[in-house]
């Protein structure tokens, strides 16, 4: 995987005005990270004046602004990693438009991360969730090759690779955990996907979805719920290896996590704030 990302360095001084009177004020990586993020987002979304051309190049820029938000603020991991989903199938849809070329910062795999600064135990909870969703997409893919035998239905093998990378995001992530107790089942419950395999209402925001979109979401959902959780504990000072460490962590993280929420967009999961930022993380399944 090659993805250039242009991350934010030191703080830089900006004027600030205060009744009749200016002062220079340090951004933190974080503050400068926000206010670009949100600066091209605002450009990216606005309908009244901004042409497609500059929306779609707005879109595009913001995407990878949000990835640096959830590497460079510790509390925004997750806005962070949603907004940059958001940012890319907003990219997709004006291209098409303005009849651009786009490739979407689209991770399947975790080739790109070697070490790790986040606890073993905290990826072992991330490959438990990628396992639990590769196992109900094979699912799904093992009905609808059925359904393809009698009546000539698609799909299956469009599922049966998202559970290929569901799985092998789950085997790499548990490498990586080391001693960790493999929280992993193989198999998990099944009812849920014999009783809605199309499609389903989320519990997490009571939407209506395609199933496979639920899942995806949903999957999505718990990782960031998992790293946001584990953040406030991770303590490494001025260790620059460990903060270098950390940052490719976060990087490749966010970029998987981000990869399944567009997944989830182009199978027709809503991409509209309330579905992403006023929902409750699902609660694990067995």
């Amino acid at each position: 995987m090659a993805i250039v990302l242009t991350l934010a360095g030191g703080a830089c001084s900006v004027p600030r005005v205060a009744g009749q009177a200016e002062a220079n004020v340090q951004l933190s990586a974080c503050d400068k990270a926000m206010r670009r993020a949100t600066r091209r987002t605002q450009l990216a979304t606005g309908t009244a004046f901004a042409t497609r051309d500059l929306r779609f190049a707005m879109a595009d820029a913001a995407e990878h602004d949000w990835v640096d938000v959830a590497i460079q603020c510790p509390t925004r991991f997750e806005q962070g990693t949603l907004r940059s989903a958001q940012m890319q199938w907003l990219a997709q849809q004006l291209a098409k438009r303005v009849q651009r070329n786009y490739t979407a910062l689209i991770v399947t795999r975790l080739d790109g991360l070697t070490d790790n600064v986040l606890p073993g135990a905290t990826l072992a909870q991330l490959a438990l969730s990628e396992d639990r969703v590769g196992f109900a997409t094979e699912v799904l893919a093992g009905r609808r090759a059925v359904a393809a035998r009698t009546n000539g239905l698609d799909g299956s093998t469009a599922l049966a690779a998202l559970s290929d990378d569901h799985k092998q995001a789950s085997s790499e992530l548990m490498s990586l955990a080391g001693n960790t107790q493999d929280l992993r089942r193989k198999v998990y419950a099944t009812q849920t996907l014999v009783d809605s395999p199309d499609t389903m209402v989320d519990p997490a925001t009571g939407l209506s979805a395609p199933t496979v979109a639920v899942l995806e979401m949903n999957c999505a959902r718990e990782e960031l719920a998992t790293v946001q959780q584990a953040l406030p504990n991770v303590h490494i000072d001025d260790d620059a290896k460990a903060n270098a460490t950390l940052d490719n962590e976060l990087c490749q993280l966010s970029l998987l996590i981000a990869t399944h929420a567009v997944t989830a967009f182009q199978m027709g999961y809503p991409s509209f704030d309330l579905a992403l930022f006023s929902a409750t993380p699902p609660a694990a399944q067995s």
